[in-house]
């Protein structure tokens, strides 16, 4: 195997618990024991909690092991306190073989931060040693947020140069949703290049932008500030998981974002292939 040693690129920050870019989506691999109180010590925002097996977890509660829970969506809804009324917590989280997106949002808290809906990724990050130089590692998945039956399709792609660079784009295909006083909705766009680099012989989780496109019966409307996150993950950088959401730092009208206009979301993808480049 043609293994290398990472080349320097953008700037990106440690895969451990600490929050990258300005968004609050922490990424960190304290997965077997994931620490809700110390991820909003490091930037997230969790709120409330979940019941799981007649136990409590999330901010104030226990902490929870995504390695053990099944493989793919969870979705827990809770009727709990919060702000001094009673609101409808949801935590819904994707878990693969080696990583886990983690969502949680408010029912009915209709405000730029509470529409962020991807708060933390956590996984067993790949070592740059792991990589294969001239090599494409391809892989396919999900895009989603709280509202179950609405995910759309994934596609990415991890490159790896002859030189050592490694840089990923993709796409999303296929989200669906329903927006209140207009109806239905697709989305859909490309996950634009980013460049991984590496810390203690780790991949950094990335950011970039996304040039996404949102359709419903007013037409086509070119989103404006959306960014996107992504980690890959496993021995063999078997999966890819990440975030979509819009910059907080958006001087953009409400009407052009993705997060105002419907909520963030979480990206997901196994490795289906790998090719030379």
């Amino acid at each position: 195997m043609n293994t290398l040693t990472l080349k320097a690129g953008l700037i990106a920050l440690s895969v451990l618990t600490t929050s990258i870019a300005s968004a609050e989506v922490v990424f960190s691999t304290d997965r077997s024991s994931y620490d809700f109180d110390a991820a909003n010590t490091a930037g997230a925002e969790f709120v409330g909690y979940f019941t799981y097996n007649g136990t409590n977890y999330g901010v104030g509660a226990n902490d929870f092991n995504f390695a053990t829970a099944p493989t793919g969506f969870t979705r827990i809804a809770t009727a709990q306190t919060v702000d001094g009324a009673t609101k409808n917590v949801v935590y819904r989280f994707y878990n693969q073989a080696y990583s886990t997106v983690i969502g949680n949002i408010v029912q009915g808290d209709g405000s730029f931060e509470g529409r962020q809906f991807v708060k933390g990724v956590t996984g067993d990050v790949t070592s740059s040693s792991a990589l294969t130089a001239s090599t494409n590692y391809n892989y396919e998945g999900v895009v989603f947020n709280h509202i179950a039956g609405t995910e759309g399709d994934l596609d990415y792609t991890v490159s790896v140069a002859s030189d050592g660079t490694v840089t990923g784009s993709g796409s999303i295909s296929g989200v669906t949703g329903n927006r209140p006083n207009v109806g239905a909705f697709t989305l859909d766009g490309t996950l634009d290049t980013v460049t991984f680099t590496a810390s203690n012989g780790q991949l950094n989780a990335a950011t970039g932008n996304a040039t996404l496109t949102l359709t419903d019966s007013l037409g086509d409307l070119a989103l404006v500030d959306t960014k996107y996150d992504i980690g890959v993950y496993g021995p063999n950088a078997n999966e890819v998981a990440g975030a979509i959401y819009t910059d907080p730092n958006s001087t953009a009208s409400t009407d052009e974002q993705l997060q105002s206009l419907v909520s963030g979301y979480g990206i997901a993808g196994t490795l289906t292939s790998t090719t030379s480049n």
